[in-house]
């Protein structure tokens, strides 16, 4: 439900990148009750780094079992069971404010030339590319300018700013602040969008998921 108070173009945006899948009148409630705060987010465990039973190392190069891994793997991506999700999301605010996927980074090419190109080089793997409402237009036409295969297309959820008391911070002109609320919302995207499904159709079984950059 969008809230009150907001323009009909935020209320499209709203509609349009699914913040109707964000539980924000709860996430509002405990900002105004002081339940949620910056606080919250401090850990107050122990953290220890990861014992060696937590690992699995891969096999020592050659060795017969490093050559079966690898063995394994490539008969993975030539049967199309390996899928890729890049995280292009986010409120393009680094790089001088501009969208990081397209910004040139070596030789001419992108961040996305170059992750694009060298999945297609591994073999026939289907991939997914989760943008924002900051970024997908763009992102779009930068890939289609691309010589890569076309990648499936879904995106972040949206939410709106909120002042310490729970109300919708306004900018300078009146209007609410919609923001990306991060990568955290992978799972629940990928699956609301049907992008999940749509990979496990075409036979993936795993799948890779990187930062863009």
């Amino acid at each position: 439900m969008i809230p009150e108070g907001v323009d009909p173009a935020t209320a499209e945006l709203l509609e349009r990148f699914g913040f109707s899948e964000i539980p924000f009148a709860r996430l509002r409630e405990r900002v105004a009750s002081g339940e949620l705060t910056v606080a919250h987010n401090v850990v107050r465990g122990t953290v220890e780094p990861p014992t060696d039973d937590d690992l699995t190392p891969l096999p020592e190069p050659d060795t017969d079992a490093f050559e079966r891994a690898r063995e394994l793997g490539a008969t993975a991506l030539a049967e199309g069971k390996i899928g890729a999700v890049v995280l292009a999301g986010g409120m393009a605010t680094r790089f001088g404010g501009v969208v990081k996927g397209i910004v040139e980074v070596l030789d001419g090419r992108s961040f996305l030339d170059l992750k694009l190109s060298d999945i297609a080089r591994a073999g026939p793997v289907p991939v997914a590319l989760m943008t924002s409402f900051a970024t997908d237009e763009v992102t779009r036409e930068h890939v289609a300018r691309l010589d890569v295969p076309e990648p499936l297309w879904f995106s972040q959820f949206v939410s709106l700013r909120l002042t310490p008391g729970g109300d919708l911070f306004r900018e300078d002109d009146g209007k609410v602040s919609p923001y990306g609320p991060g990568h955290g919302d992978l799972f629940d995207a990928i699956t609301g969008s049907g992008t999940l499904a749509a990979l496990q159709a075409r036979g993936v079984e795993h799948v890779v998921v990187s930062n863009v950059d």
